[in-house]
């Protein structure tokens, strides 16, 4: 079985993420990810046409963002449209899970040459863009949309600290439960918000939510080592990252039909409610004292 290695690395200069004076806001996205895509193959010598795979982790999905930034990246700077070029995101791991699963490709004989990248232009796209342009096509003023995005954020910090701190003393499993409760009672105050138009329930949903999902984000490199081990880490990891890979880009498609189709995003959220509700039952039902990377005496579950 083929083995990936990683052959080149390059990245821009880190600058200051302000609008304006920004040290790179004067580059658009799709520019500052294509002059890394293009510094990366000039480095190592390959031919647009060698390469058989991109995917580039982008969290903000949003305005110069959103449609694919990765493939408008490639095909930029003069690529070519045969190989597959995707976006991912997984918060502030979206670039690694694109590391992981470019490798993955690679590991599974799929092609030989690959690309992982990854593009956060903060100085023109705002963390929590998406967050905001929702709220604010949804008829919500712009200071409960800036507010709701900063919820989100605030509580998705505290969720990874508290998330952290709690995972060694009552154990990972009872902080993964707790994650996807807090997610899914933030889940249907937003239902809530949706149906009532309710300023208030989309405050506390996103809180809620944001706080749930920092502490999940923080757990599931710990559970993946204590349920399959630290030899099958790297595997498992990216399978988990494809699946989730494949759920974030399914999202907004699904919910943008939805949306078409019945002009609001009540039926989304039902939905997802009911995904987190079924995903709380599945976790309940890890048995952490069979797992392979971790003694039973070491279980708190």
């Amino acid at each position: 079985m083929p083995e990936a290695v990683i052959v080149e690395a390059v990245r821009t200069p880190i600058g200051r993420g302000k609008a304006i004076v920004g040290d790179l806001n004067g580059f658009h996205a799709t520019e500052l990810l294509a002059l890394s895509i293009k510094e990366v193959i000039r480095r190592t010598g390959i031919k647009y046409e060698d390469v058989g795979q991109l995917i580039g982790g982008c969290v903000t999905q949003a305005g110069e963002q959103s449609g694919n930034v990765t493939r408008n990246a490639f095909l930029s700077i003069g690529g070519t449209y045969a190989p597959g070029a995707s976006t991912v995101d997984t918060q502030c791991g979206s670039a690694q899970q694109a590391n992981h699963m470019i490798s993955a490709f690679i590991n599974n004989s799929s092609f030989d040459i690959g690309i992982a990248c990854g593009v956060e232009s903060m100085s023109r796209v705002t963390m929590g863009a998406n967050v905001f342009i929702y709220l604010s096509k949804s008829d919500y003023p712009s200071d409960i949309a800036a507010t709701g995005v900063s919820l989100l954020f605030i509580g998705g910090l505290v969720g990874k600290i508290i998330a952290g701190v709690l995972a060694e003393k009552i154990g990972h499993k009872r902080v993964l439960l707790t994650g996807l409760a807090l997610m899914s009672i933030g889940s249907i105050s937003l239902v809530y918000a949706v149906a009532m138009n309710n300023s208030l329930a989309v405050w506390i949903g996103l809180a809620f939510f944001g706080f749930g999902w920092g502490g999940i984000y923080t757990l599931i490199q710990l559970l993946t080592a204590d349920l399959f081990g630290l030899l099958a880490m790297g595997k498992t990891l990216a399978c988990i990252n494809i699946l989730d890979a494949f759920g974030g880009a399914m999202g907004p498609i699904v919910t943008g039909a939805l949306y078409d189709k019945t002009g609001s995003y009540l039926t989304s959220f039902s939905i997802f409610s009911v995904l987190l509700l079924i995903s709380v039952v599945a976790a309940s039902l890890i048995r952490m004292a069979d797992a392979v990377g971790m003694p039973e005496s070491a279980s708190h579950d």
